[in-house]
């Protein structure tokens, strides 16, 4: 059984279908039995769920079943009040665990918990010294970390922390003083270090002042090569850091680079592993991004091959378009394509599609069978991306992006976002 991960996706359905029931047990081998759940693998009830000419309701389990469908079908997933559609196009398993990303059923974890600890600097940074804060281990299972700044304060950071389990815990943090290097933004010499271990209790807040020290550690570097497509800009890298025994990599630098050599000045510890994010391009003209996963302090890493963005052929900017529109786009490189459909206004609550398919070319669905349409004289946005992780729909993001960072190469192609007007 394969389980397909995706931030939303859709299908061309351009009549009215039949109700359908869903059941537990498979009768005809072609039949369909999906089950749809969300972020955290918690099923989805009461989704909307087209298979072939059946439209579905999806059970306690988020499973439904659909008739005997014949070789690829196409699926489209409403989740339960939600004005998004996620469809997949030609899909070949007829047994899939389809999660969505960006949904979370209504019963939250019961054992989940989240703190903010504040750290106070005798010092801000300015433009020749940056500072980070690394969470370097924790007595129970972390799920997530971000780090903020506090707009009135400059000395201080919040770190925001979520974890499973018991509601206190013992957090181990570090904190790193650098100088930067002028031109590249990136770590020159680590100048400043401190540790700390603190209670933390969900629900409250608590405080560490960062006290410099000199670095208790030898300097090295991580570094690799990095190619792109002739014209397509600089390298902008985010390093990340993952200490001996922590649950996953937290931001330590960044940087940016007109060669083809990506280096980082980082902190010679035992155990410690890096990831490496390549990007280039941007919003305007299109991008590509790229893991370098499991560097070593000291060893040259594996050459990046930043892939070419792909490009939108249809809609132009300034297009009128809507429901039975093509879209169209150049298809080199590998992998499936996410086509999203989204309202220029990104807070907007009308509907957004998201079509992950083959080839080149996919049309604007009619989804009144599912209860969504696009409204008219609305501005939207139409781009596409392509992720070297998935070859075939089936595949479309398998694995979570964050998670995988760290264990495997990967790359993403987007193209310019292209504004139209709805009709």
């Amino acid at each position: 059984m394969h389980t397909l991960t995706l931030a939303g996706l859709v299908l061309t359905l351009s009549r009215a279908l039949p109700l359908a029931a869903c059941s537990s047990v498979i009768v005809d081998p072609d039949a369909v039995s999906a089950t749809i759940v969300d972020d955290n693998g918690a099923p989805i009830v009461g989704s909307r769920v087209a298979i072939g000419d059946a439209i579905l309701t999806t059970d306690a389990e988020g499973h439904c079943e659909a008739p005997a469908v014949a070789g690829a079908y196409n699926l489209t997933v409403r989740p339960t009040d939600d004005e998004s559609a996620s469809i997949f196009v030609g899909l070949l398993d007829h047994e899939p665990t389809i999660q969505l990303r960006g949904t979370v059923a209504p019963a939250p974890d019961p054992q989940a918990r989240s703190a903010d600890i504040v750290v106070t600097f005798p010092e801000k940074d300015g433009d020749s010294m940056g500072s980070t804060i690394i969470l370097d281990a924790l007595d129970t299972t972390a799920n997530g970390v971000a780090e903020s700044a506090n707009p009135t304060n400059p000395l201080e950071k919040t770190t925001s922390l979520q974890w499973t389990g018991s509601a206190s815990s013992k957090a181990h943090f570090q904190a790193f003083r650098c100088t930067i290097d002028p031109v590249t933004k990136a770590p020159k010499h680590y100048v400043g270090y401190d540790s700390a271990e603190v209670m933390i209790t969900s629900g409250a807040q608590t405080a560490w002042a960062v006290s410099w020290k000199a670095p208790p550690f030898g300097e090295s570097t991580v570094s690799f090569p990095a190619h792109r497509s002739a014209g397509e800009g600089d390298v902008s890298t985010l390093l990340r850091m993952q200490s001996a025994g922590a649950h996953f990599a937290q931001r330590l630098a960044t940087g940016t680079t007109s060669g083809a050599e990506v280096t980082f000045v980082v902190p010679a510890l035992a155990g410690a592993s890096f990831t490496a994010l390549v990007t280039t391009g941007n919003v305007d003209e299109g991008g590509s991004l790229a893991s370098v996963p499991q560097l070593l302090a000291g060893v040259e890493g594996a050459t990046v091959e930043l892939p070419s963005f792909p490009v939108l052929t249809s809609p132009t900017a300034g297009d009128t378009s809507g429901a039975g529109s093509d879209i169209r786009w150049s298809t080199d490189g590998t992998g499936a394509t996410l086509v999203s459909i989204r309202p220029a206004d990104f807070f907007s609550h009308d509907a957004r599609y998201f079509i992950a398919t083959r080839g080149g070319a996919a049309v604007v669905p009619v989804l009144a069978a599912l209860g969504l349409h696009l409204p008219g004289g609305v501005k939207y946005k139409v781009s596409v991306e392509r992720d070297s992780w998935s070859p075939t729909v089936d595949g479309f993001a398998e694995t979570p992006w964050e998670a995988s960072f760290e264990k495997k190469p990967h790359d993403v192609a987007r193209s310019a976002e292209v504004g139209i007007v709805t009709r």
